[in-house]
């Protein structure tokens, strides 16, 4: 359908607060829903325009597909109109590709009914052409019989609405912008180094957006703990992945020296998992005796200066794309040999490798991956001078090998090589020989001994990065051999660690797609039946309806250090639950949830579960906080502060899987717990078997210091039988429910005479 631009004044509307509306040629008037005789919905919406910069309310009239924005966003953005027809068709082109499909799916979810409200943190590009980072909600509003059915929320613009980059948590472009005027106002210079971190799209449709991130983080964390750049010098997060230093003016200074060290702190590589991320990046100088042009002049030449750069790497090395962080390490401003190996860097050494196994094409080759061990430490005991002394000798060992036609070597940063040679374990054996020589000659501690990675190639087949990092995949395993510190590339474990790394990208798009949920397990009185509380657990809802084991995700989450994000996301949605029934006035049992040692280690628990208890209006007598006795065992410090904490707020502490750690009774007395939940592997025993006198000590054990009990893993009537022998009060498994869907926990629930007590379990 053909589309105009159009000034359309509203009904009591002065003509000089004109709307502007898009929409079809054949439509010249707002819907019913935007009628505003008294201009009062007009004017909220600038109010919104001038109080919150960089917020932006948008509200949609589902069936007529109408729609009304704050006019800062029609000006940040570029769009059409203040109201325009068919606003989803022009918003998404503004968002990125890669999350073009999350928000897509999500807001088809929303018009078609299947939910009523939308949240999506994507990439939306601004009026200037830039992605900025934005975190949109909206809800739907149903309408009466002479109301319109609305979808009405607000964009936060990030780059805007905060003076921090939410990624890094340094200053943004708003404080760079400052900085500029307060120089320019006071006459002031500035040396600048613009840093531009290239495409990350594929990266983050393997790996996630909060991996990349953290990435990114990691790499630019380098640069503030550089001593040079933590005096006298600013890093600000300019437009995109650019980021810019600034410095006082020093003609004496060498300012490209400078960039080209900013360069291989950046670039070095990033450790995810198993493997070392490599991040394109390139570096670009400018010297301002005097900043005498507005702020916006100056980052607009900085952003020009590296775009020079970058277009002048494409062309010379023949690249008609951005660089993709998959694909390699830009390193436009700094030198293709290494000064002080005088090896090859990644670039050059993948090409000359190559060149090699041209010229050897009948030679079985391989990949070595070399690390030295611990070289952070040794310059920390010896002094960098001496650190390069002992990289200098690794590299002329390289060198030599190089010079007798065995292979080729090349310096990937850091303590690390890579050497394409011969796939012969004489030959790796002495290879591996001579360098630990090197080393030992240095210092012969154990901690600093080197480490091998061997990947067997293919006859006549080309090496790529993907051959490195099998290598490096290898390596990983050697470094923590003490006795076989040279190992060969198995592709299963290969394998099993792709799958790993294709699960977690799996599983965080279900996470942004709303696919991630929880079941619950009811534990009840043994004496009763009754349901006196339950346990909240994973699932990981796939697009055909089945679910995923969490027997399958959760470990893979736990070894990688992403289950923060799936227990945050289970807490969450607990607590919305919670407080749905409460605001209902239906009955409501407490609800266990589980806190891992990962999250005490990477979040402040207590702060999390304060605010969803407040956002959702959640006594904390309704939220059972579960630790396992692994955690309390190998970080009681830690965990015991927790609990302190949380107790003190009003959550019961339970200790979950008993008696599969080391705790004691002396230990028990001592640690911040209301309750202990016992490890259901003891009841994969009938009575009968030895493992019932595990069970009956472990139960008096806790009697002792007068703690309740739930046993877990309760699937049969004689073990029922033997608990209540025992005086076991409380139990949680299959004999009595199945985990559950809450809407079937709810009917049972229901069921009960009465709802049961939140402290049931006491």
């Amino acid at each position: 359908m053909a589309r105009q631009n159009a000034v359309v004044p509203q009904e009591g509307t002065p003509k000089n607060d004109a709307i502007e509306v898009q929409g079809p040629a054949d439509v010249t008037a707002p819907p019913r829903a935007f009628q505003d005789p008294q201009g009062i919905q007009r004017r909220l919406f600038q109010a919104m325009s001038f109080t919150a910069e960089g917020h932006y309310l948008f509200m949609c009239d589902i069936e007529s597909n109408w729609s009304r924005w704050s006019h800062n966003a029609v000006v940040d953005f570029g769009l059409p109109g203040d109201m325009m027809y068919d606003a989803g068709s022009i918003w998404i082109e503004r968002i990125h590709p890669s999350d073009r499909g999350a928000w897509s799916n999500d807001i088809d979810q929303v018009f078609s009914g299947e939910k009523k409200a939308h949240r999506l943190t994507y990439r939306a590009k601004n009026a200037s052409g830039r992605y900025v980072t934005v975190d949109c909600q909206g809800v739907v509003m149903e309408g009466g019989s002479d109301e319109p059915r609305i979808f009405a929320g607000t964009i936060v613009n990030r780059s805007i609405a905060a003076g921090s980059d939410p990624i890094t948590g340094i200053d943004d472009v708003r404080e760079l912008n400052a900085e500029l005027t307060h120089r320019r106002e006071n006459n002031q210079g500035a040396d600048f180094i613009v840093l531009q971190i290239g495409d990350m799209s594929e990266f983050i449709v393997s790996y996630g957006i909060e991996v990349s991130n953290g990435v990114i983080t990691r790499a630019i964390e380098r640069i503030g703990a550089d001593v040079r750049f933590a005096e006298g010098a600013h890093l600000y997060r300019s437009y995109g992945l650019q980021y810019v230093l600034v410095l006082d003016r020093d003609d004496g200074r060498n300012l490209q020296g400078w960039a080209n060290d900013v360069l291989r702190l950046v670039t070095e590589p990033v450790r995810v998992g198993s493997m070392d991320v490599l991040l394109p990046a390139t570096v670009a100088i400018a010297r301002y005796p005097r900043i005498a042009v507005r702020p916006t002049m100056v980052i607009d030449d900085l952003y020009r200066r590296v775009a020079e750069v970058v277009n002048h790497s494409r062309q010379s090395s023949g690249q008609s794309h951005p660089l993709s962080c998959a694909a390699t390490r830009n390193a436009t401003a700094a030198h293709s040999t290494d000064p002080i190996t005088g090896l090859s860097r990644i670039n050059d050494f993948l090409r000359h490798a190559n060149d090699y196994a041209i010229k050897h094409p009948d030679d079985r080759r391989c990949m070595v991956s070399i690390d030295l061990g611990h070289m952070r430490i040794f310059n920390d005991w010896y002094g960098k001078r001496e650190g390069d002394a002992l990289l200098g000798e690794v590299g002329d060992v390289l060198r030599d090998m190089e010079a007798h036609g065995v292979g080729f070597a090349g310096h990937w940063g850091q303590d690390n090589f890579m050497v394409c040679m011969p796939f012969d374990k004489k030959q790796i054996d002495g290879l591996y020989y001579r360098i630990f020589a090197i080393v030992s000659a240095h210092d012969d501690a154990i901690g600093f001994l080197p480490a091998f990675g061997v990947f067997p190639l293919e006859r006549g087949a080309d090496i790529s990065l993907a051959d490195c990092d099998k290598a490096k995949f290898a390596l990983g395993k050697a470094k923590h051999e003490l006795k076989d510190r040279i190992q060969y590339f198995d592709a299963g474990e290969y394998q099993q660690n792709e799958m790993e790394h294709s699960l977690l990208s799996d599983f965080q798009r279900a996470l942004n797609s709303g696919n991630v949920t929880f079941f619950l397990q009811p534990q009840c009185d043994i004496s009763t039946g009754r349901i006196v509380g339950a346990e909240a657990l994973a699932r990981w809802r796939t697009a055909d309806g089945a679910y995923v084991s969490p027997a399958v995700f959760v470990p893979v989450l736990e070894r990688n250090g992403f289950v923060s994000s799936l227990d945050r996301c289970i807490w969450k949605q607990v607590f919305k639950w919670i407080g749905d029934r409460l605001d209902a006035g239906d009955p409501v049992i407490p609800i266990s949830i589980n806190v891992s040692h990962v999250d005490i280690m990477s979040m402040d628990v207590a702060a999390v579960l304060d605010r969803f208890a407040r956002r959702y209006r959640v006594p904390a007598r309704y939220v059972k906080v579960e630790i396992t006795e692994s955690a309390f065992v190998s970080d009681c410090e830690s965990v015991n502060r927790l609990a302190r904490q949380v107790q003190s707020m009003g959550y019961a502490v339970y200790m979950d899987d008993f008696g599969s750690g080391q705790s004691s009774l002396s230990m028990l007395r001592d640690m911040n717990i209301d309750c202990v939940k016992l490890d259901g592997c003891f009841m994969s025993v009938e009575p009968s078997e030895r493992g019932s006198e595990i069970v009956q000590s472990a139960i008096n054990l806790v009697k002792k210091i007068k703690l309740p009990v739930v046993v877990e893993g309760v699937e049969t009537k004689g073990q029922v039988d033997f608990l209540k022998n025992l005086g076991c009060r409380f139990v949680q498994g299959f004999y009595y429910h199945k985990p559950m869907p809450p809407a079937d926990c709810e009917e049972l629930i229901a069921s009960q005479t009465q709802s049961a007590s939140p402290q049931a379990i006491e």
